[in-house]
């Protein structure tokens, strides 16, 4: 259409808007992992900051994990994007299907009088949880059914077993203490 540099215009906007994203990413993330070490739900090295105040352990972990993607990128550049896409998906599924578990068990403490009185009832009650943790199983069945992204499942599922490992350690600590205390 004649503009000769449109490549470069669109390159440019692609690049900036990752690097946006990316420094979004560390921000949001080195505050979470913060805030979850100083309430005793990550490790405390994650609750060290700079003299301004800044994360600087969780940036380290981020930048780690950004430089594991580069080199993702460098070994299978023609998958690295399905991959980590499919991880990311994985990851939200998984999200989700936990926090409807949490809703199913919050309404099973409920009763009838309660459920009404909710600010903000759910239509179908456990029931629509129930169908929605069978669609949202259904779509990590398929990440699993597709060769190019299965790694992602695999990884995803190792990754939710070291987190469940890493909660059962916290547990068992926190009763050793108290047992003692």
């Amino acid at each position: 259409m004649g503009i000769t540099v449109a490549a470069g215009i669109l390159n440019f906007v692609v690049i900036t808007a990752s690097l946006s994203a990316i420094n979004s990413d560390v921000f949001g993330v080195g505050r979470m992992l913060h805030g979850m070490a100083e309430q005793g739900h990550a490790p405390k090295i994650f609750s060290k900051v700079s003299k301004r105040g800044i994360p600087w352990v969780t940036v380290v972990v981020m930048m780690a994990a950004l430089l594991i993607a580069v080199y993702l990128n460098y070994i299978m550049p023609e998958s690295v994007f399905l991959v980590i896409a499919s991880l990311a998906t994985f990851a939200t599924v998984w999200v989700w299907i936990m926090i409807l578990f949490s809703q199913i068990a919050f309404r099973r403490t409920l009763n009838k009088q309660q459920v009404k009185e909710l600010a903000f009832p759910l239509r179908g009650g456990v029931f629509t949880s129930v169908i929605a943790i069978i669609f949202l199983a259904f779509i990590i069945g398929l990440i699993g059914y597709f060769p190019t992204t299965r790694v992602s499942l695999y990884a995803g599922l190792v990754w939710v077993v070291l987190l469940l490992a890493g909660y059962w350690v916290k547990v068992n600590r926190q009763k050793k203490r108290a047992q003692t205390a």
